[in-house]
């Protein structure tokens, strides 16, 4: 079933209550301040031009009482999401649309806010755009996920997760920061095999910012089943940008892996 928006008041989360397995929702060229999760297995969505689906919340934002808050719990990483496929809902695509968390860093203020986190296998995003600061694309669980053809925007470890993940053709800018700027945060679980890898990609410092590749993640209580890696092929490096993945606290595990192939540094090969 083809479910289209265009010309209707209807919000995408009473598409979804309309949705199963297999059903294609189509979204008008307008902003849905709305915040998502899916759960349907192989659903795809499709935007049109200036389909955008945002939502303003960090991790340390309390979570307000129309969403069920007690006026004390906060939404933590997780719960910032814009938009979440929750497990279970494998084979999930994703065409042509535009996912804001339109938080605005404040001086002292370091809140993750991210705007898109998978918890699946088998994802594909094409033509997509993930915007905002820190966490912005939590590729979470999984293998087989695809992201091709996508611009993603933030400023610290705002590409991360435990998944397998493919990005293919994209562009990646670190955005001015009160900090250094990481492009990746991997945390790869043990069992995966790849981790991140990126090809045919545009890495870009914007001016001003100084940009890491990116910091291996090892997370309090999973220290030892995580191998983060991160691969890097035929892509490009612009701006102020450091092509190392680094330790992200001292004492951390060293077993993270990163290789570079057939790169370039601001037109030079990296050798």
């Amino acid at each position: 079933m083809i479910i289209d928006l265009k010309g209707t008041d209807m919000m995408l989360q009473d598409a979804l209550l309309k949705a199963s397995e297999y059903d294609t929702i189509i979204l008008d060229s307008k902003t849905y301040y709305e915040k998502i999760e899916v759960s349907i297995p192989n659903l795809t969505i499709e935007g049109r031009d200036g389909s955008c689906i945002a939502f303003d919340a960090t991790n340390q934002a309390i979570i307000p009482a129309l969403m069920g808050g007690d006026g004390i719990k906060t939404f933590g990483t997780t719960g910032s999401a814009t938009f979440r496929v929750l497990e279970g809902a494998n084979g999930f695509i994703c065409k042509n649309v535009k996912f804001l968390n339109y938080f605005k860093r404040t001086f002292g203020d370091h809140g993750q806010a991210v705007a898109f986190k998978s918890e699946i296998s088998d994802l594909y995003m094409e033509n997509c755009s993930f915007i905002s600061m820190q966490d912005t694309l939590y590729i979470d669980y999984g293998t087989n996920n695809k992201i091709v053809n996508c611009y993603i925007e933030g400023d610290i470890d705002f590409i991360f997760g435990s998944a397998d993940c493919y990005f293919i053709n994209c562009e990646i800018k670190a955005i001015n920061s009160f900090k250094n700027a990481y492009f990746t945060a991997p945390d790869t679980y043990e069992y995966n095999k790849i981790g991140f890898v990126f090809d045919n990609c545009r890495f870009i410092a914007s001016a001003g910012v100084h940009a890491k590749l990116g910091r291996a993640w090892y997370p309090s209580g999973a220290r030892v089943t995580v191998n983060p890696l991160l691969t890097v092929r035929n892509s490009q490096f612009i701006g102020d940008v450091d092509p190392t993945l680094i330790q992200m606290h001292v004492g951390d595990p060293e077993r993270h892996i990163c290789r570079l192939d057939n790169c370039l540094l601001n037109g030079s090969l990296i050798k």
